[in-house]
This record gives structure tokens, sequence and C-alpha cells, in this order.
């Protein structure tokens, strides 16, 4: 019994590398899916049987902690704040983190091939609160605080186009503009009202497309454009990374007292 749980061990951790690596290589959203959940759970299953079958104090401590480790790991990726947020070129996009509002800007969205037949490396320049330009890629997210922003894909996203009078603004879903000193919010088409989203002053107004009609006492008609390419981010809250770092600490610091104690 002994044996087999070491053998499972074993398998399991291995397993868990080579998918992390490659997941890590090819598509990092791979980390979040069930699938991964999954693995990680029968790891910290795994650890919990060798903790218990395996001899030696040290051995019993090491394997639990490497069973409190994943399972943090499972509770974090599974109770973190996510949403995805697509992202198109113009106007800013009003992000709320704990204890911050940001205004991110995209500025550009790049598509670069590594050699021939390398690997599409995406990547997404942005502006924050019109202080700081960033580079977001894959791996390499934008972080504040528990806020991180990481680069997930690429779509084609439909601008619309919003004329009041004589001025027109263009935005996509989620972008904030100015039009005629009015602070307008588009939020998005509704398809089931079959109606557009606008926010002025934080109020939703549910305004039909394509038809001409009144708004803030004057003419307003909004019309969609062409899809464009655009970026799509996913934001992340994190939590409870904390206490994974200490415990990952205690794992290395049991790892070198098993090490110089058996010197």
């Amino acid at each position: 019994m002994v044996k087999t749980g070491k053998i499972l061990f074993i398998v399991l951790s291995l397993l868990l590398i080579l998918m992390l690596a490659l997941a890590g290589f090819l598509s990092p959203s791979w980390l979040f899916s069930p699938v991964y959940i999954g693995i990680y759970l029968l790891y910290a299953l795994s650890s919990l049987l060798a903790a218990v079958l395996v001899p030696g104090f040290l051995r019993k401590t090491l394997h639990l902690l490497l069973a409190l480790l994943i399972a943090g790991v499972v509770a974090e990726k599974s109770f973190n704040e996510r949403r995805i947020i697509p992202m198109g070129e113009g106007g800013p996009y009003r992000i709320l983190t704990p204890g911050d509002t940001l205004d991110v800007t995209l500025l550009d969205f790049t598509m670069t091939r590594r050699g021939p037949e390398g690997a599409v490396e995406y990547e997404s320049r942005l502006s924050v609160n019109s202080e700081d330009t960033v580079s977001v890629r894959v791996n390499r997210p934008f972080s504040r605080g528990r806020m991180r922003l990481y680069q997930s894909e690429h779509r084609l996203l439909t601008p619309y186009y919003i004329c009041l009078e004589s001025d027109t603004l263009k935005l996509f879903a989620g972008q904030n503009g100015t039009l005629q000193g009015a602070c307008l919010c588009f939020r998005g088409y509704d398809p089931g009202r079959e109606r557009a989203e606008i926010r002025y002053n934080e109020v939703p107004f549910y305004l039909p497309v394509e038809k001409e009609q009144r708004f803030m006492e004057q003419d307003l008609y909004i019309y969609p454009g062409e899809p464009e390419i655009g970026t799509v981010l996913e934001y992340v809250e994190v939590r409870g990374h904390r206490i994974l770092i200490m415990i990952a600490v205690m794992v290395v610091l049991t790892l070198i007292y098993a090490v110089v104690k058996r010197k």
C-alpha cells in the first residue's frame, strides 16, 4: 500500500509539472479550467495519502504542507474575482478595483509571430489613468495592488457611433467618452431589449439603435460600425496569495531542514 501511494504521488507530480509547463507555454487560460482544478485536487489528495503512509515525521510534514499548498491554489483559483474585458482602441474603460478606480485606455494591440512557423505573441499597450503606459503580454500581466490584468485573446468587436446633433462619438462596449460636454458610457447593445445601454451620470438609458430619438433635449442617433480587431483582457482580483506564499516558504524550509539533518 505504501509503495502504491508513493508511485501514485510520483506519477501525479510528474503529470502536474508537465501539464503546467505545457499550459504556461501554449495557453495560460487552461490553468483555470475544470480539468486542471481536478488535477490539483488529485495531487492534494495523493499528498494527504502520502502523509499518512510514508514513514518519518519530516516526510509527513512535507506532504501535509504540499497538500495544503495545492488546496490553497485550488481555493484561490476558485474564489478570486475574474471577469473578461474586451477592449477596442479609443476612449477609456473604467475598472473598479479594491479601493481604487482605474481608467484604462487601449493605445494599440499587436500580434507578432516568432519565426516563420512560431507561436503568435499578443501584446496590448495600455494607458492607465492617463499617466502610466504599460504593456500586457501572455504571462506578463499588469499588476496594481490585488488587481491583475492578463492578456487573454483577441476578437472582432463592433463599435457604435453616437450622434448628437452635429457631433459624433465612437465607442466600444464599456468605453467612456464626452459628447458635447456630457460624459457618456456605452455599456453595450442588449439583443433582448433591442436597445443600446448608455449611462449618463451613472443613470442607465436604453435607447433604440438606427432610429432617431430625443435625448438631453437634442436629436440622438445610434448606429453600429464595421467590426474591428480588439484585445481581450482578463481582470483578476487576487485573494489569499500571502497565505500561499507563507505555506510555500514553510515547504522550502522543511526541505532544507530535511537535507541538513540527513547530512
